[in-house]
């Protein structure tokens, strides 16, 4: 059975080309997931127990995985997950002065400017 969870396998180390990161070799099999929990155990197996996890803002979530990560989390202290949730991939665009006056400190930390 296959509810569209998947995660691809082990990393590669990188190479670089025209000062761009790749992959290195074939690109491995995906992995094929039907239960979330399993998911986690990957995860925790190929990366280690300090997760960083971004969440954007929107649809599309795999919001099962990250409730099996956090799961996982909560019942051993060995794992350390920070989850950033509702990222934007967009730069804010203030359109009053209010707004840019309370905004601009923000994008210039996040955005870089």
């Amino acid at each position: 059975m296959n509810d569209g969870c998947s995660i691809s396998s082990k990393r590669r180390p990188p190479i670089q080309n025209a000062g761009y990161p790749l992959l290195a070799g074939p690109l491995p099999m995906p992995k094929i997931f039907a239960d979330p929990e399993a998911i986690a155990e990957d995860i925790i197996r190929d990366v280690g127990t300090t997760l960083v996890v971004g969440l954007p803002l929107g649809l599309g979530k795999a919001n099962h995985v990250v409730n099996a990560l956090y799961a996982r989390a909560a019942a051993d202290p060995s794992i350390k997950l920070t989850l950033f949730s509702a990222l934007t991939l967009e730069k804010p665009k203030p359109k009053s002065l209010l707004e840019r006056r309370f905004i601009t400190p923000v994008i210039e930390r996040l955005f870089g400017g």
